[in-house]
């Protein structure tokens, strides 16, 4: 099995390879693989920023999760709100979707598995009270409303806010010891 590292250095020595191979296509050689530490140059034209969608005036947009069709979805911390942005051709913006609106502020999203999101929200200015809600999307359609399941109560001394991303990492160790408590 690969790690997300070997993938990565798979997928760029596949790329470099396609890219030599093209190259020799183009001088009429046969395919002759490279010294490996070699690196093709490419001449890149520079990207420029592209609006994918926009948001109202006054959002605080916290934290994103992209989804594996190329949609995304997107918190407002200010709002208390959880966003869905449908995927986009590079040169159309598409129009966002509201698809929850907490009693809490929205902060960390964060997907455990393919379509399954866990959100922490936190009332973190006020009585301190934080939870972690679960957002099943894979039978979802973006027609339907969304329907978050609380999974958590944190305690408040946790003081869960907007950094602690790292945290819900260990979720299933997380969920099995506070119920042994």
């Amino acid at each position: 099995m690969l790690s997300g590292v070997g993938i990565a250095h798979h997928a760029f020595d596949l790329l470099r390879l396609d890219f030599d191979n093209l190259q020799r296509r183009q001088r009429g050689r046969a395919f002759l693989p490279k010294r490996r530490n070699e690196m093709p140059i490419v001449t890149l034209s520079p990207a420029g920023p592209t609006t994918v969608a926009s948001f109202p005036p006054n959002y605080f947009l916290e934290n994103f999760a992209l989804r594996a069709d190329n949609s995304a979805l997107i918190t407002a911390l200010n709002q208390k709100e959880l966003w869905y942005v449908p995927p986009s051709e590079a040169t159309q913006s598409v129009k966002p979707i509201l698809l929850h609106t907490f009693d809490q502020l929205t902060l960390n999203l964060v997907e455990v598995e393919p379509d399954v999101f866990y959100l922490t929200t936190s009332n973190g200015y006020t009585d301190h009270k934080s939870s972690l809600d679960r957002i099943d999307l894979r039978k979802w359609s973006a027609e339907d409303p969304i329907q978050p399941q609380k999974v958590f109560d944190f305690p408040k001394e946790a003081r869960v806010h907007s950094t602690a991303v790292a945290s819900l990492v260990p979720i299933p160790f997380l969920l099995a010891t506070q119920s042994l408590a």
